[in-house]
């Protein structure tokens, strides 16, 4: 069965960029944002020095899993309601940092060039059901009045189950 991987096992590994409280532009959209259970934090890429696609996180699941799907939780507390949602990402995945594959590619429900439903959830099945403990996803598409300038959303969910080690 495949149940939601527990966060606090989960850590932030690496990223493309991030806004930090006191950095350039100042604003707390740190990667680690994205587990801490919190909708209202955010991961924001940054907007004025990294500015474009494609913008990523990486994960160490802290040990492997058969993954099935993960859920992502738009931002909320937007000015511009839709400004940089993920509307596509491409997932790699692998046992060790070294050996990351393609996973897939990913596309959500849209409604013009923001995420369709903006209040919940939005789910990627992977039809593989890959074996991985590390994750990089990759935001390829985003959306808002500035299409693929920069991206944020408010957190991130991996669900599976944990592979039996080999003894």
């Amino acid at each position: 069965s495949s149940a939601l991987i527990p966060q606090n096992d989960i850590k932030v590994i690496g990223f493309s960029s991030q806004c930090v409280e006191g950095g350039n532009p100042s604003e707390d959209g740190e990667a680690t944002n994205l587990l801490d259970g919190d909708e209202l934090t955010y991961w924001h890429s940054d907007w004025k020095n990294m500015i474009g696609v494609a913008q990523y996180v990486s994960f160490d699941l802290g040990k492997v899993y058969t993954l099935s799907n993960l859920t992502l939780l738009p931002r909320k507390n937007q000015s511009s309601p839709g400004a940089g949602d993920p509307l596509e990402i491409k997932l790699y995945g692998g046992t060790t940092t070294q050996d990351l594959t393609y996973i897939g590619s990913y596309a959500f429900e849209k409604n013009g060039n923001v995420l369709a439903n903006r209040d919940d959830y939005v789910r990627a099945y992977l039809s593989t059901n890959p074996q991985v403990r590390y994750l990089k996803v990759e935001v390829v598409n985003m959306g808002g009045n500035i299409n693929n300038r920069y991206t944020c959303f408010a957190e991130l969910r991996f669900y599976g189950s944990p592979v039996a080690e080999k003894t």
